[in-house]
């Protein structure tokens, strides 16, 4: 589909890319092959340099700025969202925490570095990092197998208290976020869970909760506990 809208395209604008990792480096080619215009946003030289229309040497952001503003278009202020869902399998004895794509719950999203997990102040980590050793070398190891999904056991009674930390990726340099989850009703269905991430503030907020958790170090926690203000 990337191809075609390539070749059916009037301008094909790149910005800040090397233009040197295929699939993706060769679809402005067929833009020009087609007739339309190449423009290249980028602080030093592409291999198709010489190809392009427009070669602007400056900053994707300041080039955006100013197209968009020539286009009347706002630029939204932009989120990181991070989607998790909690599933309770009593019969098993256990809870799991999966990772979803913000966009679409049918696909896993591994964006945990690690979850935390305490059940009547007994905690259980879980690390989302995993090296696995390598079978054809001894003592070698290989890069880190990355998972979406944390299991944790509910050995015992079923507990009273339930409280989950999550430890992100930090790549935004993300501070850990803890919620407090409603018992028993963690325990009895599925509940998902959405929060979003000010880059610049490293404030998280939770923008929707199903199951109501309380969410420690968020704007919307503090709006609860101020009665709204």
């Amino acid at each position: 589909m990337a191809y075609e809208h390539s070749r059916a395209a009037d301008v094909h604008l790149v910005l800040g890319s090397s233009l040197t990792v295929s699939p993706a480096c060769d679809m402005p080619v067929q833009t020009r092959k087609s007739g339309g215009r190449l423009v290249i946003c980028n602080l030093q030289k592409t291999p198709l340099y010489g190809k392009a229309h427009l070669n602007i040497r400056h900053r994707c952001d300041r080039v955006m700025r100013g197209l968009m503003a020539e286009l009347g278009i706002d630029i939204p202020e932009w989120r990181l969202r991070r989607r998790f869902r909690i599933e309770p399998a009593i019969p098993e004895r256990r809870i799991r925490v999966r990772g979803i794509d913000a966009d679409d719950a049918a696909l896993p999203a591994a964006v945990f570095r690690h979850v935390t997990l305490e059940l009547n102040d007994k905690a259980q980590k879980v690390d989302g990092l995993v090296k696995a050793k390598d079978t054809e070398r001894k003592d070698a190891y290989l890069p880190h197998a990355v998972s979406s999904t944390f299991d944790f056991s509910l050995a015992g009674e079923l507990p009273r208290e339930a409280r989950l930390t999550l430890s992100f990726m930090g790549h935004y340099k993300e501070p850990d976020v803890a919620l407090d989850l409603p018992m028993p009703g963690v325990l009895m269905r599925d509940t998902e869970c959405e929060l979003s991430y000010d880059p610049l503030t490293r404030e998280w907020q939770a923008s929707s909760v199903a199951c109501g958790a309380d969410v420690e170090g968020t704007k919307e926690a503090e709006r609860q506990k101020t009665g709204g203000r």
